[in-house]
C-alpha cells in the first residue's frame, strides 16, 4: 500500500472525500458561471472575462494568507472547516440570483475567500500522512496521484449534474446544487474529523501567549475584510482586473522575508520550487480558461449535435475529469513499477503534450464548417491538456509538500497555489484579443477568424515555454537529484 502506516488510510480516504465534495461545487459553480454572465446578466466577453478571472485569482490568491493563519494560529484542519463553512453560505447566495442577479458579487466573493482557506490546508494535511522519513518520494507521488484522480470524480459529477439542472430547470438550481456538495463535504469531514488524529491539529510554529483569544480574533477579522475586499473588487471587476497583479508585491515580500531565516539548503530548495511553478503558472494560464475562453468557444464554435440531441456546452466541462479519472490510474500503475521517482520527464512531457493541445484545437479552426468546428476537435484538445495535469500537478504538489521548510509548510502552499491566481488573470490577457464584438455573437464566421487566430498565438507560445524548459532541464534535474 502506498502508505506505510495502515492507520491512515481511513485519514487519506476522508480527505479525498472532502476535497472531492469541495471541487464539486466548486466546478458545478465555475461550469455555469461565464454562460450565465454573458446570457443572463449580458455580461460582454471582456467583464465576463474580467469578472470570471478575479473570483478565481482571489480564491488562488488567499491561500498564501490562510497558510500563514494554518502555521501560526489554527493548523490545518480547522482552517479547511472554516473555509467549508463559508464557501456553503456563498453558494446558498449564488442559489438565490434567480430573485436578484446583483447575489452573484456577494455569493462569489464568499466563495472565493472560503476556496483559498480550503484549498491548500487539505492538500498539506494530505502531506502530513506521508511525515514518515520511511515513505520514499514514489510512494508520495502516487499517493498525491491517487488524491488528484479521486477529487476530479467531484468535477466530472458537477459538470454533468450541475449543467443538466441548470440547463433542464434554471441557472440558480444548478448553483444550489453545487452548494449541496459542499454542504455534503463540510458535514462529512466534520462527523469523521477524529481519523486525522494530530495530523494538521496543530499550528507548525509555536509562539509563546499564542491564546485562543487571539487566534479567534485574527481569523474572524480575516474572514471580514477578505470578504467585502472581495464583493467590492468584484463589483468593479474590470477596473480591478489590470491591477489585482500588483497584489503580488506583498505575497513576494513576504516570501523573500521567509527565504531571508532559511538556511542555504532550504533556500536552494525553494529556488527550485519556484522555478517549476513558474511553468505550472504558465501551463494553467491556458488549462484555467477551460471554464471561460473554451467555454464560450464551445458554445459558440462547437457542432454539439450528436447523434439528433444537442449537448449542453456545460455538460461538455466534463470531458477534463473524466479524462483525469480514467487516464489516472495508468499513470499510478506506471510509477508503482518506479522504485525512484523520475519527476522532470514527466514534467517536460507534460508540458510537450501540451503543445499538443493547441496544434488540436488550431486543426479544429481550420477545418471548422459554416464557423463550426467538429466536437472531436475540443474533445481530443482537452483530453490532452488533461493528461498534461496529471503529469505535472500532483508531481509539483509532492515537491512542495516534501521541499517545504517545516515552519513554512502552509504558507509555501499558498505561494503553489497563489501561482495559479496569476493563472486566471491570463482571461484578462486573452479577452483583448481573443473577445468576440456583439455584433458578432450570432455569426459563427466571424467568431471563428478570432478564435483561430488567437489558439495560433497561443500555440506558438507554449511551444517557446517547453523549448526553454528544455534550456534548463540540466540545471533543474540536478537540483532534483540533490534534494528529492
Amino acid at each position: 500500500m502506498f502508505l506505510e502506516d495502515q492507520k491512515s488510510i481511513p485519514a487519506l480516504f476522508l480527505l479525498l472525500f472532502a476535497e472531492m465534495w469541495e471541487r464539486f461545487s466548486y466546478y458545478g459553480m465555475r461550469a455555469l458561471l461565464i454562460l450565465y454572465l454573458t446570457s443572463t446578466l449580458g455580461f460582454s466577453d471582456p467583464r465576463a472575462y474580467a469578472t470570471y478571472a478575479l473570483f478565481a485569482a482571489i480564491g488562488y490568491g488567499i491561500p498564501p494568507l490562510a497558510g500563514i493563519l494554518s502555521d501560526r494560529y489554527l493548523g490545518f484542519q480547522k482552517m479547511i472547516i472554516i473555509g467549508a463553512i463559508i464557501m456553503c453560505l456563498g453558494h446558498l447566495l449564488m442559489s438565490l440570483t434567480g430573485l436578484n442577479g446583483s447575489f452573484v458579487y456577494s455569493g462569489l466573493g464568499l466563495i472565493a475567500v472560503g476556496t483559498g482557506f480550503f484549498k491548500g490546508n487539505v492538500t498539506n494535511l494530505l502531506g502530513c500522512l506521508y511525515e514518515n522519513e520511511a515513505v520514499d518520494s514514489a510512494a508520495k507521488d502516487k499517493g498525491f496521484s491517487m488524491f488528484y484522480i479521486a477529487v476530479n470524480v467531484g468535477m466530472g459529477l458537477a459538470s454533468i449534474t450541475c449543467g443538466y439542472v441548470a440547463h433542464k430547470y434554471g441557472w440558480h438550481y444548478g448553483f444550489g446544487l453545487a452548494g449541496v456538495g459542499m454542504l455534503a463535504g463540510l458535514l462529512t469531514f466534520m462527523k469523521f474529523r477524529y481519523v486525522l488524529g494530530d495530523h494538521g491539529a496543530y499550528p507548525n510554529i509555536k509562539i509563546e501567549k499564542n491564546s485562543k483569544k487571539r487566534s479567534f480574533i485574527t481569523t474572524i477579522a480575516s474572514i471580514i475584510f477578505l470578504a467585502a475586499f472581495s464583493i467590492y473588487v468584484l463589483y468593479y471587476s474590470e477596473f480591478f482586473a489590470s491591477y489585482f497583479g500588483y497584489f503580488g508585491i506583498i505575497i513576494f515580500t513576504m516570501l523573500a522575508r521567509a527565504v531571508y531565516n532559511c538556511d542555504p539548503i532550504e533556500r536552494s530548495r525553494i529556488a527550485l520550487l519556484m522555478i517549476l511553478v513558474l511553468f505550472l503558472v504558465c501551463f494553467f494560464a491556458f488549462e484555467m480558461q477551460l471554464g471561460a475562453l473554451i467555454n464560450l468557444f464551445t458554445e459558440r464554435n462547437i457542432d454539439r449535435v450528436v447523434f439528433g440531441y444537442e449537448i449542453p456546452t456545460a455538460i461538455l466541462q466534463s470531458i477534463n475529469p473524466i479524462t483525469i479519472i480514467t487516464i489516472g490510474p495508468l499513470i499510478i500503475a506506471a510509477l508503482a513499477f518506479s522504485s525512484k521517482s523520475t519527476p522532470l520527464p514527466r514534467f517536460a512531457m507534460g508540458l510537450f503534450l501540451n503543445v499538443m493541445c493547441f496544434v488540436v484545437l488550431y486543426l479544429g479552426c481550420i477545418y471548422a464548417k459554416n464557423g463550426k468546428a467538429h466536437i472531436l476537435f475540443l474533445l481530443f484538445g482537452i483530453m490532452l491538456m488533461s493528461v498534461v495535469e496529471l503529469f505535472i500537478v500532483p508531481l509539483l504538489q509532492s515537491l512542495f509538500v516534501t521541499l517545504s521548510p517545516l515552519r513554512y509548510r502552509g504558507f509555501m502552499m499558498g505561494i503553489y497555489m497563489f501561482g495559479w491566481s496569476y493563472s486566471n488573470l491570463a482571461s484578462v490577457i486573452l479577452s483583448k484579443f481573443m473577445s468576440i464584438p456583439q455584433e458578432s455573437l450570432s455569426d459563427p464566421l466571424a467568431s471563428m477568424v478570432i478564435y483561430k487566430k488567437g489558439f495560433f498565438h497561443i500555440l506558438e507560445f507554449n511551444m517557446g515555454l517547453f523549448l526553454v524548459f528544455m534550456f534548463c532541464y540540466p540545471f533543474l534535474n540536478k537540483l532534483v537529484k540533490k534534494h528529492y
